[in-house]
């Protein structure tokens, strides 16, 4: 007879998906509504008033600053994150994804998980313990899921669970309040459970990964859905002008291809080293689009294995190799999406257990045996034009060196493979990818 088989699936658009044996009885309820949301209080003294459906809060400037720099405060370890993620997931393809995405939803394994599961989670991760984990957690959370001034940047996660599951009621509550997770309860693998599911995910991501969410369904054998979702909005603090745009040949890697350029002059920083140089962009929320372009001779792999390229990234205003001056920027507008299967990558990143049904360690979710994580998806977008950049994400979880710059002036051209970094106000990086080639409309 079949193994009927269960599993977990978190969306980020990141997604992770765990499987294990499940009873063949199914019941038919579905929860319509989403649990009221409530602040942590550990660690924070002043609360806050969250938006419904979307978790983002109001504050005061004052607020908001003391939310930024605790953030800032626990980059580091992030940057280690950073650090062991790129290598693997950033490749000389165009490549989208949200590294804070997955970072946020593979957290959610952590509390899921125990012993050996856990510990390697937490290794990736870079955390010591869950303490450190839930803190650091809700300081990214808080400094980045808001609206400010026109922009917006909205994280949202949601639990999918079966009616007859055996779970804590303690892990799923902390999921709910700790983690901010709307929990909705359904038949795995009906109609109803699934079109929830896609509009749940189209909803806190602007609609912009409907080719992918419209593929996500559960199966009658899902132990538990888990979905972390992105949605990101803000303009340029300069916009570009369309007067100024031209046509251009981009020099991509398998192909060239006529784009439209968007051209300024203007004082700005620029940034060399060994491999590469950069310009950053400023938008309206205090977040920064990076821009690196690699030297000739060198490569996209070069950069992202350049120490240089992340102390820039985590320290930009004691960077040592940077000039002030005129910089001519031509920078194309695209638009870029892509779905990338995340459990090579969390393999070499040293979560290994997890995906072996004899050896996953879901005690803490549950006490039924033989669960395991059976896949782990993320998709993101992003689009770059005149007035500014948007993008989303969720994961899916079931269960030759740089001369000096000239003194005055520089021309920064990026018609040819580039690599890009969307950095929040606090540190954190919300998108990175790589343009080899202009996509297609």
């Amino acid at each position: 007879m079949k193994n009927v088989q269960k599993w977990i699936r978190a969306l980020l658009i990141s997604s992770l998906a765990l499987t294990g044996c499940v009873r063949e009885e199914i019941n038919t309820a579905l929860e319509e509504e989403e649990p009221e949301v409530t602040l942590p209080s550990e660690d924070i003294e002043r609360q806050q008033e969250y938006v419904t459906m979307d978790n983002t809060v109001s504050l005061s400037w004052e607020e908001l600053w003391d939310y930024v720099q605790l953030s800032r405060d626990m980059q580091e370890p992030m940057y280690a994150w950073y650090r062991n993620l790129f290598p693997q997931i950033l490749k000389e393809e165009n490549t989208i994804v949200s590294p804070l995405n997955i970072w946020l939803a593979v957290s959610l394994l952590a509390e899921v998980t125990d012993g050996e599961t856990r510990a390697q989670v937490l290794q990736a991760l870079e955390c010591e313990n869950m303490e450190a984990l839930r803190k650091r957690y809700t300081a990214l959370w808080n400094a980045n899921s808001r609206r400010y001034e026109g922009s917006q940047c909205l994280l949202a996660n949601s639990l999918w669970a079966r009616e007859e599951g055996n779970y804590n009621p303690n892990v799923l509550n902390l999921l709910e309040e700790q983690y901010r997770s709307a929990l909705y309860i359904g038949v795995m693998g009906s109609p109803e459970l699934d079109k929830k599911l896609q509009e749940w995910t189209d909803e806190h991501t602007g609609g912009l990964l409907r080719d992918y969410t419209r593929e996500m369904k559960t199966d009658p054998e899902t132990f538990l859905e888990i979905v972390s979702a992105l949605y990101y909005k803000s303009m340029w603090n300069t916009p570009f002008s369309k007067e100024r745009e031209t046509e251009e040949v981009f020099h991509g890697k398998t192909k060239e291809k006529t784009c439209t350029m968007m051209h300024r002059s203007s004082s700005n920083t620029y940034y060399y080293a060994d491999h590469f140089s950069a310009v950053s962009e400023g938008l309206g929320d205090h977040s920064a689009m990076y821009f690196f372009l690699p030297d000739e001779g060198s490569t996209l792999q070069d950069i992202l294995e350049a120490e240089e390229f992340y102390e820039l990234l985590n320290h930009p205003d004691t960077y040592e190799k940077q000039k002030y001056l005129i910089v001519n920027e031509s920078i194309p507008k695209y638009t870029i999406k892509n779905k990338v299967n995340l459990r090579e990558i969390l393999t070499d990143l040293g979560i290994t257990d997890i995906w072996d049904k004899e050896k996953a360690d879901f005690t803490s979710l549950t006490d039924q045996k033989d669960i395991w994580l059976d896949k782990a998806d993320h998709a993101a977008y992003l689009r770059v034009e005149e007035e500014g950049v948007t993008g989303a994400a969720y994961t899916e979880l079931g269960m030759v060196g740089a001369g000096m710059p000239p003194t005055e002036e520089v021309n920064f051209v990026l018609d040819r493979p580039f690599l890009f970094i969307l950095q929040a106000w606090d540190g954190s990086i919300l998108f990175a990818g790589t343009i080899t080639d202009i996509p297609e409309d």
